[in-house]
């Protein structure tokens, strides 16, 4: 992304979270226009600025043609929103009559903390159940969604079931994953007792309490809530390759947290996250537009790793996945010396990145990674 795009790019996510008209000094060429909205869409953030970008003074909007793509974009997350509001209603009430406690994770249950429900990008549907309710909550999932399933046991080398509805017609493709364990974690070594605790939360809460199509829904409330999805950013960030608006999710749950941040900041240490809050607190101040002094932890000197270079690698990462270093073939060797070369300089600076945010696990894994870049049995383009 350019330097002019970028500016354009967060000035339009800011205007749009916070409630107030994006300000852009000059006209955009097309050109420029076309790379933003790519961008927006790379990052899952294009519904959310949508509101914004229309409501710029005419001659400073996209060509029209842009503005009918984010139309189309728009009506067609609304109706996705529907769907899935639809069958979170009927699902949970579906679970409360059977007896079986679920809390749903992430997706519309975020959704609400933004500004307009439906601009939040969406994906499946993840509902936490546990380990004791798991084979019973499949099987009544599998009831709802018209789809026919063997007795389904928690798997070791994995965290959830996984289903798509299939009737009726108009609700068809939705995807839920039933999880028995509510994550994987950025940080291999906590991943069994972040599990443990999150179990726990499970049946204590704090909840937050969403309602949806009229059903009562528990989602993850207070420091439970703002870890989890602050965790799920890194795993994302470290593996998969993350999009803005997970950023947008983690600084809205902790804008509609209560100010319990002893518990919070017990919870990051805990977990060996204290270190990644601190770097990853300066997109949220300087570039996402969160009031520093509301920023619990805030630590200005650490929070300097999150630009420069290491904000190109956020950047970079994009479409929550499909953009990251290891899918660019960054970590692997390439026919020519120079392309190598490259790929060992890149990641280099990279594991400098990782090693800011998470100091107790990084250097014997990513070093091990970086000496893979020789390996020919792993030869990729760069």
């Amino acid at each position: 992304m350019s330097k002019e795009c970028e500016k354009i790019f967060f000035e339009l996510i800011r205007a749009a979270v916070w409630r107030r008209d994006a300000v852009i000094d000059n006209v955009l060429t097309a050109e420029t226009w076309h790379e933003v909205i790519q961008s927006f869409k790379a990052h899952a953030m294009l519904g959310l600025v949508a509101d914004a970008i229309m409501s710029l003074p005419a001659q400073m909007r996209p060509p029209e043609t842009e503005c009918n793509e984010i139309r189309r974009y728009v009506g067609t997350l609304v109706q996705e929103h529907y769907r899935q509001d639809t069958v979170i209603s009927q699902l949970f009430d579906t679970f409360a009559t059977n007896g079986i406690d679920a809390v749903l994770l992430k997706g519309q249950g975020i959704a609400a903390l933004y500004p307009m429900t439906n601009t939040r990008s969406i994906g499946d549907i993840d509902i936490f159940v546990g380990m004791e309710q798991y084979t019973d909550a499949m099987r009544v999932a599998g009831a709802y969604c018209g789809v026919e399933k063997e007795t389904a046991v928690p798997a070791a080398d994995n965290i959830h079931g996984s289903l798509e509805v299939r009737q009726p017609e108009w609700l068809k493709g939705v995807e839920l994953e039933i999880h028995y364990k509510a994550a994987d974690t950025a940080i291999p070594s906590i991943k069994e007792e972040y599990n443990r605790w999150a179990a726990e939360m499970m049946h204590t809460g704090p909840f937050r309490i969403v309602n949806i199509s009229g059903t009562e829904v528990c989602t993850p409330g207070g420091a439970w809530g703002v870890v989890y999805v602050f965790e799920h950013l890194l795993k994302h960030l470290r593996y998969e390759g993350v999009g803005y608006r997970q950023f947008v999710d983690w600084m809205l749950c902790l804008d509609a947290m209560e100010d319990n941040y002893d518990e919070l900041g017990e919870l990051l240490r805990r977990f060996q996250l204290m270190d990644a809050w601190q770097v990853l607190g300066g997109v949220l101040v300087w570039q996402l537009g969160y009031d520093a002094d509301k920023y619990p932890f805030w630590n200005e000197r650490k929070a300097r790793h999150s630009q420069g270079r290491n904000l190109r690698y956020i950047t970079d990462s994009a479409n929550l996945g499909a953009g990251t270093a290891q899918a660019k073939g960054y970590y692997y060797m390439h026919p020519s010396l120079s392309r190598r070369l490259k790929a060992v300089r890149y990641y280099a600076r990279y594991l400098l990145f990782e090693y800011q945010l998470f100091p107790h696990d990084t250097i014997g894994r990513q070093v091990r990674r970086l000496l893979s870049c020789f390996s020919s049995s792993q030869a990729n383009a760069i």
